[in-house]
């Protein structure tokens, strides 16, 4: 649950500074006298646009901007190093976050290769804060793991082939096409209303939850090398399911685990970057040339 919140954060923080560094890039490259646009003849000026800029977001980029400076101020303080090797772990655990490989690369549609490694490293930095005074023993690794042994299990996954068409009669004569010996791949390309069907229906590896319930309990009964000699309807339409190959279950020992265990259990002994923060603002000391936002921080540190 930490890891989540600590995730949610950082893309809360990626997401600010991104603004910051725009916005900061504009003011470099404009003038306060340029004109962004004419809208009917009514110029919008660089200097309108910069304090309209700052009046809706200007608090949050510099309380970011503070926060950053003061997480970077303590690790130098600490003589913390923040190697490549914590950068990528951060990556890896906020990959983990997400279901798939699609929706991560989603979340961060936009974002250079040079911002997301900035605020990976701030992450880092939030990571090393966090567990540097933290130990994990053995015994601690060995209680963790049986109490969570299902989190280290590889589900049993199939490899199948399928043929969707929109009728049960179209499927009863592909399952008749398949008993007089015709190819199911060739069958599938040439009457599969899928997207597998130029890969002639080859649906790949995929577990029982991934597909609908109907698919995955026929697929799954199935033997290797075998077909399904009824048709089976699902929310899509009738399938013709034919099985490639099957992996069993996996139970990973804790030694293949190990270091996935300590991690999870440094991410539940770690103080929270909320704690971190909280701390470094009491201790920090400010001196506000523009008065108003010298209370940005008033609602988060008590």
């Amino acid at each position: 649950m930490r890891n989540r919140i600590l995730i949610c954060s950082l893309i809360a923080v990626l997401v600010g500074l991104m603004m910051g560094a725009a916005v900061a890039e504009e003011k470099v490259n404009g003038d306060d006298g340029d004109i962004v646009v004419v809208v009917n003849g009514e110029p919008i000026t660089a200097f309108k646009f910069y304090a309209e800029m700052e009046k809706q977001v200007g608090a949050q980029i510099l309380q970011n901007m503070i926060i950053e400076s003061l997480i970077m101020q303590e690790v130098e303080r600490l003589k913390l190093s923040i190697t490549d090797a914590d950068i990528a772990q951060q990556l890896e655990m906020l990959r983990m976050q997400f279901p798939n490989e699609q929706s991560f690369q989603y979340a961060l549609m936009g974002m250079s290769q040079e911002n997301l490694y900035a605020q990976l490293k701030i992450q880092a930095a939030l990571w090393k804060l966090g567990t540097r005074n933290v130990k994990v023993t053995e015994e601690e690794m060995k209680q963790y793991y049986e109490e969570n042994k299902d989190d280290y299990k590889e589900p049993e996954t199939v490899r199948a082939r399928h043929i969707l068409v929109k009728t049960e009669e179209e499927a009863k004569k592909i399952i008749e096409a398949l008993d007089a010996g015709e190819d199911f791949a060739e069958l599938a390309k040439a009457h599969s209303l899928g997207g597998t069907k130029d890969r002639g229906g080859d649906l790949g590896y995929f577990s029982y939850e991934e597909m609908v319930p109907e698919f995955s309990a026929a697929a799954f009964a199935l033997e290797v090398g075998q077909y399904t000699k009824e048709p089976v309807q699902t929310q899509f339409g009738y399938h013709v399911i034919k099985l490639e190959e099957r992996n069993e279950e996996k139970q990973y020992t804790l030694e293949e685990v190990k270091d996935s265990v300590q991690l999870a259990i440094l991410s539940e002994k770690a103080a929270s970057s909320q704690e971190i923060i909280q701390d470094l603002l009491k201790k920090a000391k400010f001196d506000w040339r523009w008065e108003r936002y010298s209370n940005i921080f008033s609602g988060l540190v008590p």
